[in-house]
């Protein structure tokens, strides 16, 4: 599960706190909102990156989104989102 978020010079930065076996984290889903939207993880069209690495450089301006990050385990399962407090 991710947690720690951090922007720097428009790169999100997360620590994961992987759980055992199948909660390892397969990989990570980056969410981004904009600030006049509701806030809705259950559409794919706020979704701006998969990854395995634990950081990534956004091609957006992050003051116009409010930013996310879930991981996925080998089960498929994603976690609780963790948020950027802005």
């Amino acid at each position: 599960m991710p947690q720690n978020l951090k922007l720097e010079n428009k790169t999100l930065s997360w620590e994961d706190a992987n759980g055992k076996d199948g909660q390892r984290t397969a990989y990570f889903v980056v969410y981004a909102f904009p600030i006049n939207e509701e806030v809705d993880f259950d559409n794919p069209k706020y979704i701006i990156a998969r990854t395995q690495d634990k950081q990534i450089k956004l091609n957006i301006d992050p003051t116009q989104y409010r930013l996310a990050v879930t991981s996925i385990n080998h089960y498929k399962q994603e976690s609780i989102p963790c948020c950027l407090e802005n």
